[in-house]
């Protein structure tokens, strides 16, 4: 009640979460016309305590996040109705809703300014129904994202198509993978810009995404090419991203199965593709990956070895030495990923070792015509200004990030993404500074 006292008019931000002490969260009622975002993260038995006392209007409410957190004495769970009366059924200015663990009967139609909205479904058997009112009774949204948490019962009879307007993003997550491909061929986007697909699959399971897509999907005729590719090796990950005049496709799927089930698995999605070709892939992330011999014991390896338009490589938890080594021109002559500009590595291993083989590479590749343009780190380590000085003779951009916790006998600390050129800078007005003392 001090808090709210002595905030006067200004607008608050809350947040309750099981922590909380339920008759603070109800005090609040006192003030719902300043609340600016709120987000109860609470049992169901103290969210509808909260529901029935927060009554009043809340007219400059722009997001709204209602958790229903899990019961901590094990005992009975339920997914609590948002009443008509909650914040007297007015948010005239609420952008934003975020629901999860609740009934979803709400009259989306009496939030005129809603543009996003997120539900998670935290039910064993979520009803389709109630996403289809949503969809129809939200005009105005523009981002959806809808995770289950199982599966989901058929998708009801609908008059028409459902028509949304203004939805740019689109976003669908099915841990089970049992993803209802009838629920998009129902939706007309005219300005749909991102598509969004999460499927889980169990180890036995060979579909691949056409199996998940209605008919006017599968061909993916309103893309152009493959934008970025992710994989776990050997772990069964694929991300894929499509990029087009009508916008991007972005697929991750993922199988729970053994290593020899998993392992052709990535390549199975890839091929999955045709006649979509994976040549034109801009970014590709490796991660997970440590071979004992070479990188072509990577199970998809030769779809690797196709991707001519290759231009950034993120490299995490892998062994980095056999990747520096692969991107090597060969004695044949021939170079994997030819046009690629950007390498971005976790600095996992000794760097003592690991930076005379970034500079050989990238001396190797310069001197074949095949430069890199950059090299960076996402992880923090020591290393030698010497080393980096090494390395900037055959590439224009070293950013790495050094760790500074640690004191090493030798290596030199080098601020954190700073170039040489700002060193020199930075010395340069030390120098200034000393002689003006002096």
């Amino acid at each position: 009640m001090q808090y709210l006292v002595r905030s006067q008019s200004i607008p608050i931000n809350v947040t309750a979460d099981f922590d909380s002490d339920i008759q603070a969260a109800i005090a609040l009622k006192s003030a719902t016309e300043r609340l600016g975002s709120l987000t109860l993260r609470l049992q169901p038995s103290d969210l509808l305590q909260v529901f029935r006392h927060l009554a009043t209007p809340a007219p400059a409410l722009k997001c709204l996040e209602v958790i229903a957190a899990p019961h901590r004495g094990g005992g009975p769970t339920f997914r609590p109705t948002i009443p008509a009366k909650f914040l007297g059924g007015s948010t005239p200015a609420l952008k934003s809703l975020f629901l999860k663990g609740i009934n979803t009967k709400l009259n989306f139609s009496e939030f005129p300014a809603l543009t996003r909205l997120t539900l998670i479904t935290n039910v064993q058997i979520f009803y389709m129904s109630e996403l289809l009112w949503v969809l129809m009774s939200a005009k105005p949204l523009e981002e959806v994202s809808v995770r289950f948490s199982g599966p989901t019962t058929p998708i009801p009879e609908v008059q028409g198509a459902i028509v949304l307007p203004r939805l740019r993003k689109l976003s669908f997550s099915n841990t089970v993978g049992e993803f209802p491909k009838g629920l998009l061929a129902l939706l007309v986007m005219p300005s749909v810009e991102e598509v969004q697909l999460r499927i889980s699959l169990p180890g036995e399971d060979t579909r691949t995404i056409k199996d998940f897509l209605p008919v006017q999907l599968r061909d993916f005729s309103h893309m152009l090419k493959v934008d970025r590719l992710k994989l776990d090796v050997p772990h069964a990950h694929c991300n894929i991203q499509f990029g087009g005049p009508g916008g991007v496709f972005s697929i991750y799927a993922l199988r729970n199965g053994s290593r020899e089930q998993n392992e052709g698995f990535q390549r199975h999605w890839l091929n999955s593709f045709e006649p979509m070709s994976i040549a034109n892939v801009k970014d590709l992330t490796l991660r997970s990956y440590h071979p004992e011999g070479s990188l072509n014991e990577c199970p998809v390896f030769e779809s690797l070895k196709t991707m001519d338009g290759l231009r950034s490589l993120v490299v995490e938890r892998c062994n980095s030495a056999i990747v520096t080594e692969v991107l090597s021109p060969s004695k044949g002559g021939s170079m994997l990923f030819p046009h690629l500009e950007s390498l971005t590595f976790q600095l996992i291993m000794d760097t003592t070792t690991m930076f005379p083989d970034l500079r050989e590479m990238a001396k190797a590749r310069r001197e074949a015509g095949f430069p890199l343009r950059k090299i960076s780190s996402d992880q923090s380590t020591t290393f030698q200004l010497s080393d980096v000085e090494e390395l900037q003779r055959y590439i224009d951009w070293v950013e790495l990030n050094t760790r500074m916790d640690s004191q090493p006998k030798k290596p030199i600390d080098v601020p954190l993404q700073i170039p040489v050129v700002r060193i020199f800078f930075c010395l340069l007005v030390k120098f200034f500074l000393r002689g003006r003392v002096g």
